[in-house]
This record gives C-alpha cells, sequence and structure tokens, in this order.
C-alpha cells in the first residue's frame, strides 16, 4: 500500500509538472518575440483599436474628398486656343493634412491610455482572484516561481471571458511588478484599524500576503545558512576606491560608455570643429559639455544601479553585510564590496566586475537604498519599493551598530 501510495503521488506529482509546462509554454513571453509586439498584440485586440482604426479611415476618405473638392475649380475658356486648368492649391492640402495627421497622432495616444486604463480596472476588479493564485502557487522572490501565477491567471481570464485573449501578463516578473503595486502597496502603506478592517474583508488578500513572507523568509533562511559568499576568496581582489586616480578613471570610463555620453562627445567635436577660433568660448563649452554629461550620466548610473539588484540580490548583499560584521568588530565595508562585485559579476547584474568602487561607496549604497526606507528614518520613502525586506535591512542595521542579533 505505501509503495502503491508513493507511486501515485509521483504520478500526481509529474502530472502537475506536464500542466504547468504546458501553461507556461502559453506564457506570451515564450509566443512572442518581445513585450512590444506581445503589447501591440493586446491593443490590436481591443474593441477600443477598431473605433480608433474606423474613425482615421474616415478622416483619410473625408480628407481626400474634401481635398478634391476644395482644390477643384471650374476650367477658363480660352478664345484663342484650348481650354486650361487651373492646378490645385498646395497650401490647402498641406494645411489640412497637418491637421489630420494630428487627429490621428493624438487619436493614437488617446487608444494607447485608454487600453492601458482598461486593463488596469480590469486587474482590479479580480484582485481577489489574484491573491487566490498566489495562495495556490506560494511564489517566492524568483521570478520562475510567478511563472506559474502568471500561467493561472491568464488562463482564469481567458476562460471566464474576462479578457480576450490568454496573454494578460506577458511573464512572471510583470505579474511580479503588479503584485507590488497592488497587495504589497496595500499592505505597506495602510495601517492600524483600517489594515484589520480591510483584511478582514479581504480575507484572501491577507492571506497571499502571508504566504509571499513566508516564502521570502524561507528564502532567507536558506540564503543565510547556506553562505555563498563565506567561500569567495578576495586577498588579491583590489578596488578602484582604493587608488584615487583609478577611482577617478574608472568613473570616467563608466560615464563614458553610456550610449548618451558618446552621441554627445560626436556631438561637441563637431560643433567644435565647425565654430569660430575662440579659445576662451571653446574651454567654456568643453567644461560646460563635462559639467552636465558627467552629472546626467552619474545620475543615471546610480539610478541603474539600484535598479540592476533584484530581490534576491538584496537579500544577498544584507545577509553578507550581517555576516560580516558579526565576523570582525572593524570595518568590514572592503570586504563587503569586494564579495558583492564577484556574486553581482557572477549573476550577470553587472557588465564589469567593478559594482562598487570601495568600501566607502557599498555603504553609501547601502544608506541611500536601504535604511532610508525603514520607518524610524525621518527620510522615509512612503512607496517601500522593498517592503517584504524591512525586517532584514533592521537585522543589518543592527550588526553594522554592533549590537547583538536576537
Amino acid at each position: 500500500m505505501e509503495g502503491r501510495k508513493s507511486e501515485d503521488e509521483k504520478n500526481e506529482a509529474a502530472l502537475a509538472c506536464d500542466v504547468f509546462e504546458s501553461s507556461n509554454a502559453k506564457l506570451p513571453k515564450n509566443v512572442f518575440r518581445s513585450s512590444f509586439t506581445w503589447y501591440c498584440y493586446e491593443v490590436i485586440n481591443r474593441s477600443a483599436f477598431h473605433i480608433w482604426l474606423l474613425l482615421c479611415l474616415t478622416l483619410i476618405v473625408g480628407w481626400k474628398v474634401f481635398s478634391g473638392i476644395g482644390g477643384r475649380r471650374p476650367s477658363d475658356s480660352n478664345m484663342d486656343g484650348p481650354q486650361t486648368k487651373h492646378k490645385r492649391n498646395p497650401g490647402f492640402l498641406r494645411r489640412h493634412s497637418t491637421i489630420v495627421i494630428l487627429v490621428i497622432s493624438l487619436a493614437v495616444s488617446f487608444s494607447w491610455e485608454a487600453f492601458k486604463m482598461y486593463r488596469e480596472r480590469t486587474f482590479g476588479k479580480q484582485i481577489t482572484q489574484f491573491a487566490k493564485e498566489i495562495i495556490k502557487s506560494a511564489p517566492s522572490t524568483d521570478m520562475e516561481s510567478w511563472d506559474r501565477v502568471a500561467a493561472d491567471f491568464n488562463s482564469y481570464m481567458y476562460e471566464n471571458k474576462l479578457w480576450n485573449t490568454e496573454y494578460f501578463f506577458f511573464d512572471g516578473s510583470s505579474c511580479h511588478v503588479a503584485f507590488r503595486r497592488t497587495l504589497l502597496w496595500i499592505s505597506s502603506r495602510i495601517d492600524g484599524d483600517y489594515k484589520i478592517e480591510y483584511f478582514r474583508k479581504h480575507p484572501y488578500i491577507e492571506e497571499a500576503l502571508k504566504v509571499y513572507f513566508a516564502e521570502v523568509d524561507r528564502k532567507w533562511n536558506l540564503n543565510t545558512s547556506q553562505q555563498l559568499l563565506s567561500n569567495i576568496s578576495v586577498g588579491n581582489i583590489k578596488l578602484p576606491g582604493q587608488s584615487c586616480r583609478f577611482k577617478l578613471f574608472h568613473i570616467f570610463k563608466k560615464v563614458m560608455k553610456q550610449r548618451f555620453s558618446q552621441v554627445a562627445t560626436v556631438i561637441f567635436f563637431v560643433m567644435s570643429i565647425r565654430s569660430p577660433r575662440n579659445l576662451g568660448l571653446f574651454f567654456f563649452t568643453l567644461a560646460l559639455f563635462v559639467v552636465l554629461v558627467c552629472s546626467q550620466e552619474w545620475f543615471s548610473f546610480e539610478m541603474n544601479r539600484s535598479c540592476s539588484m533584484k530581490v534576491e540580490h538584496r537579500m544577498q548583499f544584507l545577509s553578507t553585510i550581517i555576516s560580516e560584521h558579526q565576523k570582525s568588530d572593524v570595518n568590514c565595508w572592503d570586504q563587503i564590496a569586494k564579495k558583492m562585485n564577484v556574486y553581482l559579476f557572477e549573476q550577470k547584474v553587472s557588465g564589469s566586475d567593478v559594482f562598487f568602487l570601495d568600501g566607502a561607496d557599498c555603504e553609501r549604497f547601502f544608506e541611500r537604498n536601504f535604511l532610508r526606507y525603514l520607518p524610524s528614518r525621518k527620510s522615509s520613502h512612503p512607496d517601500l519599493p522593498i517592503a517584504e525586506l524591512l525586517p532584514y535591512i533592521r537585522k543589518a542595521d543592527i550588526a553594522c551598530a554592533g549590537k547583538q542579533l536576537i
């Protein structure tokens, strides 16, 4: 009996795996070439797009007919020769073609925004079903686990005729973004009696959040127990911040790798060649160019560096901070920076092996992108983009302060 029972469980697991693979194959990321083509497909299959297309065709036909009538003039008879016809007024066509193009452009933008609003409103009505799918699949921070939620929710929306295609979510990543903007946002923004009353009216939402936080906590315990970065040898690794000259060179190299900097450099040299020979104006333009480009690109570099880290990468960063501060009482941010550079390069988060310039840069990154989200900080951000990591940020803050973790 026990052997038959175990065999039945294996068959059920294999069947569930096959069902998930078949549903996962229908995800738009496996069907369409890119998210842009998927989005265009979704827009084209909406009735609002058909109305917009009919309106554009009506405008084009009306413009052609009206321009033909407006450009036509009666022929003049010449007593001494054949009849001649006046040419159409090109200003009339040019003026009305501009109006038609403007109306079509406004219709395209309106149709695009109307589709996004309709999509958000439809998803808002099915937020309880979305919570049920999360409870059933129990996703974690990795996007592969969210693919199952996206596939099941897409099938539910299409089978119940709530969406006219079976491609509501593009992939698990877009599904996770929707979760963060709805359920997780609700959990982080409301508090007190209103939060208790809201969860009492929506028990599935509360249960879905509990399931997600439990999976995140399980992932955290797994990372802390494995200590993936403890075996990384950082003795021979040098940070760019250890040499001021190399640090500045590294920053300049980072900035010049950006596409905007390359285009701006070409434009500057073209203008300098074509400009008159005025050295004062040339050096003033050069200084202004360097300041504007470096400031803009450094700001975008900081933003991209923060956005490139996923939840599991941030979790590993916090775990490394806690473990390194527990090992030593001295300043260990250089060790953290070296280990995270190796880890993020292996995870293909960074295009180079230098994500942090030095320990001070690593500490500033922790202050700017983690500690400021704590409720105890006066500069706490209201949106809480990493709400599920707040307990572990507190642990890392306590470890940095030299206190004993409970």
